[in-house]
């Protein structure tokens, strides 16, 4: 529910803003919900524009040192890429089933490879 992001700030920087939405939602998230949630509170920026700055947001947060972000491809799709923390996985890596992710946020798409 909308109440749990009582921590939410317009004016926080877009990183911040990631971060919370991740941490309240507890669990791995898709760009796209991200940014739905964002404009919930946001209602003048479109979603698109939220998905624009939270990828490359992402990469950055991704490979600060000491960062707990990590992502996931599932089903070798980068169309299905899944953002949380690192302290959500099992020992062999796997997605604990408390943090696991939306399937209904998995996408059919899959990379084309073509060849002559």
């Amino acid at each position: 529910s909308i109440n749990q992001y009582f921590a939410y700030d317009n004016s926080h920087p877009i990183r911040k803003k990631i971060l919370d939405i991740i941490k309240n939602e507890k669990r791995f998230l898709h760009v796209r919900e991200i940014a739905n949630i964002a404009h919930q509170f946001e209602q003048n920026v479109p979603v698109k524009m939220f998905i624009k700055k939270i990828s490359p947001a992402l990469s950055v947060l991704k490979n600060l040192p000491e960062t707990s972000l990590i992502s996931i491809e599932v089903r070798n799709s980068h169309f299905n890429t899944f953002w949380g923390s690192r302290a959500w996985l099992n020992e062999e890596g796997e997605i604990k089933s408390e943090y696991m992710y939306n399937t209904n946020q998995l996408s059919n798409l899959n990379k084309v490879v073509y060849s002559i």
